[in-house]
């Protein structure tokens, strides 16, 4: 696993550390944000961090907001919050972004912190997403023809 930090202008690595595969993730994450991420608000003013799942921990938080850098990452649909917001959005009333993409936003405080999570849809994607959940209801189907012909 490599650590990696990029310019965000040019895509230059400006920091590369590889990692143990024994580490874990959401520690070192945190290490990044206490050490590298400050020093990079500091010396080049407000910077946007797009960060793995593993930087939202509530002692990486509390870094996050004393350098008051601005964050994204992906919202897991593990967490039952993320289920509950699923379940309650309707895909019709979408907004529009561009051609074949809607979102929908709602505010969360999920880890005690307000956060804006933005779900995108994605028109293109749509067969890949259908094709793992539809399996089960093709593998039924099939037990079920053959149990019939039989």
């Amino acid at each position: 696993m490599v650590e990696l930090m990029e310019e965000h202008h040019a895509g230059i690595p400006i920091l590369m550390n590889p990692r143990s595969g024994n580490s874990r993730d959401a520690h070192d994450c945190g290490a990044v944000v206490g050490t590298h991420v400050h020093q990079r608000h500091t010396t080049y003013g407000t910077t946007y961090l797009v960060a793995d799942r593993a930087i939202d921990r509530a002692a990486n938080r509390q870094q996050l907001a004393q350098t008051r850098m601005r964050w994204m990452t992906r919202v897991p649909a593990t967490l039952s919050e993320a289920h509950a917001a699923l379940a309650q959005v309707n895909p019709h009333p979408l907004a529009s972004l561009t051609e074949g993409y809607r979102s929908h936003e709602w505010l969360s405080t999920d880890g005690g912190m307000a956060q804006r999570w933005v779900l995108i849809d994605s028109a293109a994607r749509q067969p890949h997403a259908q094709h793992p959940v539809a399996k089960p209801w093709r593998q039924q189907r099939d037990k079920a023809v053959k149990a019939f012909k039989k």
